[in-house]
């Protein structure tokens, strides 16, 4: 900031932004909806903390395990867990880039040394993060008991092996801030990262083939995993169990040296963004001939010209969001796997759902699963842009119309992708199962998409439109789709069974039909409320939608 020299040493100045953000994460808490969103958020991370607790307890065992029983590859192998997990996780699981824009920090008079600490703290903030120091934290327990002494290296190799992994983590996120931030390096990166993704779930078919050589090549190749961080600190500590200091120093000081070569690394780009570089996209200037004709938008025959144009505008995000691509396409390629798992055509060992009439059903399940949960919070592209939904001349039941007619048609587009992959690499389905399955949708779709509007206005998330960052969602709505989910499934599954029983398999889709039935008359008097609901969550909607993502 021009003009404005940093105030108080580091520690004050720590301890002033702390106390800001504090503060704006507590007076964030005051409306109602954003308590109710971190008590989902809450309790949907329950399960994977009890996960990680019991984690610990066997990283705990491990480590005692390593030195009471003179079995060092225990040790690396934990190390090399943590390591694998803390850098690949957030990445591939959690979504790509930071959890906060750094520039934020900048809005206060800080010194670079400061910045620089807070980057750093904001990396400790990190779910992942914090479930690997507790594991450490319980490696080194283990060690403790099996062996006290060995404490005074275990201690500092793996806090030095801690902040390498921090350090690592904060330059990856900050590279990859760097190369997102241009479109076409965005596209390329995401196209790598799925392709990454994707090609795990290949490892288990590939894994009973060349098994046995794989086993090999890796035991082979153990040695040299001793020059990478996680070796040298369990090299560390090996090496001072034996007595050797020599040795241990010198791995100390390797693994200290991979730091101090990564902090330089890192220190590159917040340098770079200390001094206020714009990683945001230069539009692209347009002459005055682009304007020199009117566009017509679409006509849609039974549609009101509203409609139409709303869903023309949905259509356009779409094909312009490279990041939702990926989104329709990982359940295919994963159905496609599954299908070649359980006898495809390329001869890899089947499983017991080989030949099982719910391969069809499941994959459309999934398929939904993963293409309506944005329908859970359908404004969120949209953005600063529902000023212009309010402003114009429409009610805002339309609005919710043409978004979910948008994602019908995908549906609809995946259902017949999902249909035609299944006959491909598995068995053509059943017209019966097929039939059922179609009805199943069928009653599905209202259901969801009027509790996705009705979430959708009272927990609206702003989402950065044409990034693959990670974004932050409402827990609240994800809380609320999965009761969703788990509750049309459980009626589908009991009207299928209960027709299974009755020996009259066409009864299941004559009920559920009729159930659809049932659902669109209530999707139809749920969205005469929208606009009403729109209207008085104005302030609220606008709140959360137009300011700027962080």
């Amino acid at each position: 900031m021009a003009g404005v020299n940093p105030m108080g040493d580091r520690a004050e100045q720590l301890r002033l932004i702390a106390g800001v953000r504090w503060r704006i994460f507590v007076n964030s808490l005051r409306p109602r909806r954003a308590k109710a969103d971190l008590a989902a958020r809450m309790v949907s991370g329950g399960s994977i903390a009890i996960g990680v607790l019991v984690a610990g307890l066997a990283m705990a065992i491990g480590g005692w395990a390593a030195l009471h029983q003179g079995r060092p590859g225990i040790l690396a192998g934990e190390l090399w867990f943590v390591f694998i997990l803390w850098q690949l996780l957030p990445i591939f699981v959690l979504g790509f880039g930071a959890q906060a824009d750094l520039g934020i920090l900048l809005r206060f008079p800080v010194s670079y040394s400061t910045f620089a600490l807070l980057a750093l703290a904001y990396g400790l903030l990190d779910p992942v993060a914090i479930a690997a120091l507790y594991w450490l934290v319980m490696i080194l327990a283990g060690i403790g008991i099996a062996a006290p002494g060995e404490l005074l290296w275990a201690i500092p190799a793996l806090g030095v092996f801690a902040g390498v992994n921090l350090v690592l983590s904060r330059a990856v996120f900050a590279w990859l801030d760097r190369w997102l931030a241009q479109r076409r390096t965005r596209e390329i990166l995401g196209v790598v990262f799925f392709l990454l993704i994707m090609s795990s779930q290949f490892i288990q078919p590939l894994a009973r083939r060349w098994g046995k050589q794989a086993v090999l090549t890796i035991e082979r190749l153990a040695p040299a995993g001793s020059v990478f961080p996680p070796g040298l600190a369990a090299s560390t500590i090996e090496a001072a169990r034996y007595g050797q200091n020599g040795r241990a120093l010198f791995a100390m000081g390797a693994l200290a040296g991979f730091g101090l070569a990564l902090a330089w690394v890192l220190g590159i780009r917040l340098r770079a963004q200390y001094r206020g570089e714009n990683l945001g996209e230069a539009k692209r200037p347009q002459g005055p001939a682009a304007h020199s004709t009117p566009y017509e938008g679409w006509k849609m025959a039974g549609l009101a010209p509203a409609v139409a144009a709303l869903l023309e505008k949905d259509v356009r995000y779409f094909l312009r969001n490279t990041a939702q691509y990926f989104g329709l396409a990982v359940p295919l390629i994963l159905v496609f796997v599954f299908g070649l798992r359980t006898g495809g055509s390329l001869g890899f060992h089947a499983m017991p759902l080989a030949g099982s009439s719910f391969f069809f059903p499941a994959a459309v399940a999934y398929c939904m699963l993963a293409v309506l949960l944005p329908a859970y919070n359908v404004l969120g592209f949209d953005g600063p842009g529902v000023a212009m939904l309010f402003a114009a001349p429409i009610r805002f039941r339309d609005v919710f119309v043409a978004k979910n007619l948008f994602y019908a048609l995908l549906i609809a587009l995946e259902v017949v992708a999902v249909f035609v992959c299944v006959s491909l690499v598995h068995a053509r389905p059943d017209p019966a199962i097929a039939a059922v399955t179609l009805a199943a949708v069928l009653f599905a779709l209202p259901l969801n998409f009027v509790a996705g509007n009705l979430v959708s206005l009272h927990f609206p998330r702003r989402l950065q439109f044409g990034t693959m960052r990670r974004q932050k969602g409402s827990g609240m709505a994800m809380l609320i789709s999965a009761a969703v989910q788990f509750s049309i499934f459980a009626i589908c599954a009991g009207v299928y069974f209960l027709a299974r029983w009755a020996g009259r398999i066409w009864l299941a889709g004559a009920i559920l039909l009729a159930l659809a039935v049932i659902g669109y008359t209530v999707y139809r008097r749920a969205l005469e409320v929208t606009s009403a609901i729109a209207e008085n969550h104005r302030e609220a909607l606008m709140s959360e939608l137009c300011h700027q993502a962080q």
